[in-house]
C-alpha cells in the first residue's frame, strides 16, 4: 500500500473543508496533514489510533485532532467481507490554524480557542453532554454557505474550548515526536500486519520482516514513533477485539479470548483488566446494564 502524505483540496470558494464520507469502510491510511481535522463518525465501528492512543470507536465518537498529528480509524474486521451491507459515515472538519488570518487567534476573546487547538495535537475527545451538543451543530454543518460556515465553525470550537466532557488521548510524551513521511509508509504497512493477523501469534520477528529491518531496529524504531513497546500495542488490539464481542454478547468470555489472538484465558483476563482497569466480564455486565452509556470510554 502506497504511503500518503493527506494533501486537503479544498474548493476554491471555501476557506476550510467540510465533507460527509460515507462508504462501506473508512479508507484512509494511516495519515497526517497541517490541518487540524473535527471528526465525527455517525456510522460504523472498530478502532481509532490517535498518536500513541488505541481506542475503539463507534457511532457518536467525535474528536479533534492537531496539525500533523497521525491517525487513522481501522473499521472492524466485519466491514471488510464482500457480502457486508455494513455502511460507515462521518463527517469530516478540516481547517488551517491560520485561515482567518495570523493575528486572528491571537483575539483576547478567542484564547480558550487558541489555547484547544494547540492541546489538540495530542488528540481530543468529547463525551457526554458536550459530545451531544457537539453532534447536533456538526450534524448541520454540510447545510451551512457563505459567512455561517465560520460563525458556525467559532460556535463549534467554542464549545469544545468550554466544554467539561472531554478526555485527551495521546500520552504527554507523544506530542514530541516528530513524524515523517517514511514513518507513515513503515506504520501503515505495520498496522494493515497487525490487523489482519492480530487473532494469531505475531512475533518480533514477523513484523519486522514485514518492514524489512532488523529486530533491535524494529523494537528502537517502533519505541521511538509511538511511546510504547511492541508488545503494549499488540494487547491494545487484542484487548479492542476482545471489548467489540463482548459487547455484541455472542461468545463465551473463553472464546472471545481466543478469537482475539490471547494464548489462555488466565493472560487475556490479565491483560485485559490491566488495559481496561476491569475484568472482561465485569465490562460486559456493565455495558450490558447500561453502566457504561458510553462503550468507547472504555
Amino acid at each position: 500500500m502506497k504511503p500518503v502524505l493527506e494533501k486537503i483540496i479544498r474548493p476554491l470558494d471555501h476557506s476550510f473543508y467540510v465533507k460527509v464520507y460515507e462508504e462501506k469502510y473508512f479508507t484512509s491510511p494511516w495519515h497526517f496533514h497541517p490541518e487540524v481535522e473535527i471528526i465525527l463518525v455517525t456510522n460504523g465501528y472498530g478502532t481509532r489510533f490517535v498518536g500513541d492512543s488505541v481506542k475503539n470507536f463507534y457511532p457518536g465518537d467525535l474528536c479533534i485532532i492537531g496539525s500533523n498529528t497521525p491517525h487513522v480509524f481501522l473499521c472492524n474486521n466485519d466491514f471488510y467481507k464482500p457480502d457486508s451491507a455494513k455502511i460507515s459515515r462521518a463527517i469530516c472538519i478540516q481547517f488551517d490554524e491560520t485561515f482567518w488570518g495570523a493575528d486572528f487567534i491571537n483575539l483576547s476573546e478567542l484564547k480558550t480557542i487558541k489555547n484547544l487547538i494547540a492541546n489538540s495535537s495530542r488528540g481530543i475527545r468529547f463525551i457526554k453532554n458536550t459530545q451531544k451538543l457537539l453532534e447536533e451543530k456538526i450534524s448541520e454543518f454540510p447545510g451551512k454557505t457563505g459567512v455561517h460556515r465560520i460563525t458556525h465553525l467559532l460556535e463549534i470550537l467554542d464549545i469544545m474550548a468550554s466544554g467539561k466532557n472531554q478526555m485527551v488521548l495521546s500520552s504527554p510524551n507523544y506530542a514530541n515526536i516528530k513524524i515523517n513521511y517514511e514513518d507513515v509508509g513503515r506504520m501503515e504497512k505495520l498496522f494493515d500486519y497487525v490487523f489482519r493477523n492480530f487473532n494469531h501469534e505475531i512475533r518480533i520477528e514477523d513484523v519486522s520482516t514485514v518492514l524489512n529491518i532488523s529486530k533491535n531496529s524494529f523494537c528502537r524504531y517502533f519505541k521511538s514513533r509511538t511511546n510504547k513497546v511492541f508488545s503494549e500495542f499488540l494487547s491494545e488490539v487484542r484487548v479492542g477485539n476482545a471489548c467489540k464481542l463482548l459487547i455484541e454478547n455472542k461468545l463465551s468470555i473463553s472464546q472471545i479470548c481466543y478469537e482475539s489472538g490471547f494464548n489462555n484465558v488466565s493472560n487475556f483476563y490479565r491483560q485485559f483488566k490491566q488495559i481496561k482497569k476491569v475484568t472482561p466480564s465485569e465490562f460486559q455486565k456493565r455495558y450490558l446494564t447500561n453502566m457504561y452509556l458510553d462503550p468507547q470510554n472504555q
